[in-house]
């Protein structure tokens, strides 16, 4: 029945236009990269070290520091990041193409199309290169895969060594990727007093960790202090507002996110992002009703652990309220939310039904997401939900704003 809604050479045809718009999207987010403010700006996080006592964000550059002399570090890092900036790429078509390489529905390659294309996967992570937070999307895999493939204590010594250093590397590590992880973990684990309570120790410890990294890491000098002696170190490349991230605490950032939560600016911003995520959005809830056809009102056939897993992958939507990153929020909590998409296709039939109906019965709409896709580039990080069509937003914002006065 599903196969009628793609025929071979319809397929062939969307396949090759998903090869076109990843390309394009990855080439001109690698374009929009070479802002030199956002690049040295995440640079700088790697060049932090325990040189003055433990703190936060600081694994990375302490491990690289051992290897590669001061004067060489920038050179090694830009290499570092694309490198893991392309692995985190294929890891992800990959993990996107398995249901329909097990398969070969469709249905769950239009999917993959639209996982693979979508302006907060590969797009993001090519624009946001440096950024640690492919460290902790390759971190997350890593524990889940661990988690699918091992037994009970592989998984716990998975789960609590991969969260602690994920916040190790970064602290935020605990909001936006470890609740997937421990979502996907409960399910799959029996749930016996032993796996309850160690499940419970993990959450707990790295909890721990992640507070004191939080609250009790301050450095022993000032911030002024501190980038003259990186800067004395690795040149003057090193960003001053990069370095600010360890002397700021949530109660400033959580200040300076709620002031632009409701500006007129963000507002603007949502609306845009919201019109552009609207095949997301359908396709989302397709799924959701097709799963209610399929499980026909039967208790026992709900699943609700599986749409628990997809709430749970939204999670990086919480530092909206105490980071200013908003688009950065939305890429990481859409990038989850399709890895949990895949997760449960994997995890019931049922669920791989209802997504390869959804993802087939609209072919015109996985062709507009396509469109819109190659249209908006990808997903930014604070400033503007898309760069690559700032320029004409604010065109359009400042002309509206004449007529308005």
């Amino acid at each position: 029945m599903i196969r009628k809604f793609y025929p071979i050479n319809s397929l062939s045809w969307l396949i090759l236009a998903a090869l076109v718009t990843l390309v394009a999207g990855v080439f001109v987010s690698i374009d929009l990269s070479h802002n030199s403010d956002l690049l040295l700006y995440n640079f700088t996080q790697w060049v932090f070290t325990y040189d003055y006592g433990f703190g936060k964000r600081a694994l990375v550059g302490e491990l690289l520091s051992y290897w590669v002399a001061p004067e060489q570090l920038l050179p090694t890092v830009q290499l570092v990041t694309i490198l893991v900036t392309v692995l985190v790429g294929s890891v992800l078509i990959l993990l996107f193409l398995r249901p329909f390489l097990r398969t070969g529905d469709p249905g769950l390659m239009a999917y993959a199309i639209l996982a693979i294309t979508h302006p907060a996967t590969l797009q993001h992570l090519f624009y946001d290169q440096g950024r640690f937070d492919h460290l902790g999307l390759l971190l997350m895999i890593l524990c889940l895969v661990v988690i699918r493939r091992g037994g009970t204590g592989s998984s716990i010594f998975a789960v609590l060594t991969g969260g602690v250093i994920g916040v190790l590397i970064h602290e935020v590590f605990f909001a936006l990727f470890f609740p997937l992880v421990l979502m996907y973990w409960f399910m799959r684990q029996p749930a016996v007093p032993f796996v309850r309570l160690s499940q419970a120790v993990v959450v707990f410890a790295v909890l721990g960790v992640t507070l004191f990294l939080m609250l009790g890491s301050a450095l022993p000098l000032t911030q002024d202090a501190y980038v003259a002696s990186l800067r004395s170190l690795h040149g003057d490349w090193i960003s001053e507002k990069s370095v600010q991230v360890l002397y700021g605490g949530i109660g400033v950032e959580s200040r300076r996110a709620l002031d632009l939560l409701l500006s007129p600016r963000r507002l603007l911003q949502y609306m845009i992002l919201g019109v552009f995520l609207l095949p997301t959005i359908v396709f989302v809830y397709g799924v959701i009703r097709r799963h209610a056809v399929l499980v026909g009102g039967r208790r026992e056939a709900q699943e609700p652990g599986l749409w628990l897993m997809v709430v749970a992958g939204l999670s990086p939507l919480a530092m909206l309220v105490v980071g200013i990153d908003f688009a950065r929020w939305w890429s990481l909590a859409l990038t989850n939310m399709l890895i949990a998409l895949a997760l449960c296709v994997q995890q019931s039939e049922r669920f791989r039904n209802a997504v390869a109906y959804a993802f087939s019965a609209r072919p015109w709409l996985i062709w507009t997401a396509l469109a819109s896709h190659l249209l908006s580039g990808p997903l930014g990080v604070a400033a503007s939900a898309f760069p690559r069509i700032e320029p004409y937003i604010q065109s359009i914002y400042s002309a509206i704003k004449q007529t308005s006065q």
